[in-house]
């Protein structure tokens, strides 16, 4: 099978990524292996479901939940979640074949921690493949657009 590269949308910026190609510290950098499962994940996760027309059913509505006023603590955010994993799981897994590398077929993701101030959520998130390697994240999402 041939390894595959993907250019980083979200590079390390900070402890924080960022969506860019580039940053003022950190040029494009290719993905390969479990980074570009990560990366996927991050799109879906980011993808507000319906803002693409052409394929309207791809993102989940975390965003758009957890932005809509009703985030009041930690429970919140991991039931917004949770529910939006389910979407995610779905369009990850169906755009998967039985050719993919085996440390790039989606098999998981869990929330290993979770802050909330000035109207910022920051969660540490775990993606793990089905091989059960983990790629570790930690995602700002500001409550307010």
């Amino acid at each position: 099978m041939a390894i595959t590269y993907d250019i980083a949308l979200y590079q390390v910026a900070s402890p924080y990524y960022v969506a860019a190609l580039a940053t003022s510290t950190v040029t494009g950098r290719l993905l390969t292996a479990h980074e570009k499962l990560a990366q996927r994940f991050l799109l879906e996760l980011m993808t507000e479901k319906g803002s693409m027309t052409f394929d309207p059913l791809r993102g989940c509505d975390f965003i758009t939940r957890l932005r809509s006023g009703v985030v009041l603590n930690e429970q919140d955010v991991i039931n917004i979640f949770y529910t939006a994993l389910i979407d995610i799981t779905g369009n990850l897994t169906n755009e998967e074949t039985s050719n993919d590398e085996t440390n790039q077929r989606f098999g998981g993701a869990n929330i290993n921690s979770i802050a909330i101030s000035s109207g910022v959520v920051t969660m540490n998130i775990s993606v793990i493949n089905v091989i059960e390697e983990a790629i570790n994240l930690s995602i700002p999402v500001s409550l307010s657009i």
